[in-house]
């Protein structure tokens, strides 16, 4: 969006330039049409040529945000690194989840690390692929897929032995310290029940 607003003041500025410099041509031809002298009239000179900007902090500051997305799917998640929770996620981190038979709509940070600990212990084999990352200011979009053998119970689900493939979206938001300070996550929910053995017959 700064770029956007940048790009747009600078063609405001040539579109400017360009009229000033037709109306300046458009005086100097009168007046040497009128006068007798034979001396022909310099041409202005024409504006410099517009300097693109270099890529600023907004453009770092989106590439740091995809980075620690990307740590999150492959250190958390996929290769179980739970202290990387405490340095990716802000102290008053919240997720919301989507609306289900669960008593839990929302989750902590804390509530993070035991799911992730959950997950790696019912799916030791688990992986999750990201498909679609998107930035824009303060927030990352990814679309990702969870993969991995139901091997062990999670919660009050007995392992089936079976394989697992879940597809979610989730939007983070950053604070100013460059940390995820909340998250939206939306899944099928009931296909996730499905894919934990759950009979909704």
């Amino acid at each position: 969006m700064v770029h956007n607003r940048l790009f747009t003041g600078i063609a405001v500025i040539l579109l400017t330039a360009l009229v000033i410099g037709v109306a300046v041509i458009l005086l100097l031809s009168r007046s040497s049409s009128s006068s007798s002298a034979t001396t022909s009239t310099p041409a202005p000179a024409s504006p410099s040529p517009a300097v693109s900007p270099p890529e600023g902090e907004g453009g770092d500051t989106l590439a740091a945000h995809k980075e620690a997305i990307r740590r999150v799917i492959e250190d958390v998640f996929s290769d179980g690194d739970t202290s990387a929770i405490q340095t990716l996620y802000a102290a008053d981190f919240v997720a919301h989840l989507p609306i289900s038979q669960t008593d839990r709509p929302e989750l902590s940070r804390a509530d993070l690390s035991e799911v992730v600990h959950l997950l790696r212990e019912a799916m030791p084999d688990l992986q999750v692929t990201p498909e679609i990352i998107v930035a824009e200011g303060d927030y990352v979009a990814v679309r990702a897929t969870l993969r991995g053998t139901f091997a062990s119970e999670f919660y009050d689900y007995p392992p089936t032995g079976l394989p697992v493939e879940l597809s979610f979206t989730v939007i983070h938001r950053f604070d100013a310290s460059g940390a995820i300070a909340e998250a939206w996550v939306t899944y099928d929910t009931l296909a996730l029940r499905r894919a934990l053995g759950e009979s909704l017959e």
